[in-house]
């Protein structure tokens, strides 16, 4: 199952790369002309903090509903029961959740304190590798914490279990998925669009996480079913 949607993402990324580069280079005023997008800007303007928040539980939830759709109907998924397996509601709702309360939060606290404490360098490059070691060694760990952390609250599970059996992984993953889109991030896009970026990027990021969250849940329950049984 997790393989399944490491593939959904290797084979979606490019186009959102392509996607996120558009937006990046459309000037403000062009974006402006354009409803939707003139209403995210003021929203963006107005409630910074809100908007992103809404943001990314909107498409963490996306995400979610692509990725469960995507494990039901992946015929190589192996199981140990005849259940049919059915859509998750609450999964959804736990994702939207965590996305709300910590994933955006903790993004626009990040991406603001960043350009506080990184100085303007002559060379952008080094600007870019600086903040790049930083999100590495920083707030890569501490988002797959927190968002393992709220997964496992949410559905009455042991935290600290969790983060036991899956934060290692998570957080290898997340070495190898976000640092060159990270690049494109602090090289590119504008600060006030760096959270809407991510959030984008993170249907894909959210799709592994997700399904990585489930199979420990799966796990689990199948570990305290044989328990009980014997």
């Amino acid at each position: 199952m997790v393989h399944s949607c490491r593939r959904l993402v290797q084979s979606s990324s490019t186009l959102t790369l392509l996607v996120l580069l558009v937006l990046a280079a459309t000037p403000r005023t062009q974006a402006a002309a354009i409803d939707p997008w003139g209403s995210y800007n003021r929203a963006l303007d107005q409630r910074p903090l809100l908007t992103t928040s809404l943001t990314a539980a909107t498409l963490m939830s996306i995400s979610d509903v692509a990725c469960q759709k995507f494990e039901i109907s992946d015929k190589t998924t192996t199981t140990t029961t005849t259940t049919t397996q059915r859509f998750d509601q609450k999964r959804t709702l736990d994702v939207a959740i965590t996305g709300f309360i910590w994933s955006a939060p903790i993004a626009h606290v990040w991406y603001t304190l960043l350009e506080r404490v990184v100085p303007p360098f002559e060379s952008k490059a080094l600007g870019v590798l600086i903040r790049l070691v930083l999100e590495s060694l920083i707030w890569s760990p501490l988002m797959v914490f927190g968002y393992l952390t709220c997964r496992s609250v949410l559905e009455g599970a042991s935290p600290m279990e969790r983060l036991r059996q899956k934060f290692t992984t998570a957080l290898v993953a997340s070495w190898k998925f976000w640092p060159p889109l990270s690049i494109i991030n602090y090289a590119l896009i504008p600060l006030p669009y760096r959270v809407l970026y991510i959030n984008i990027l993170s249907m894909l990021w959210n799709g592994y996480l997700t399904t990585l969250n489930a199979a420990t849940t799966t796990c689990a329950s199948t570990t305290e079913g044989k328990i009980r049984k014997e």
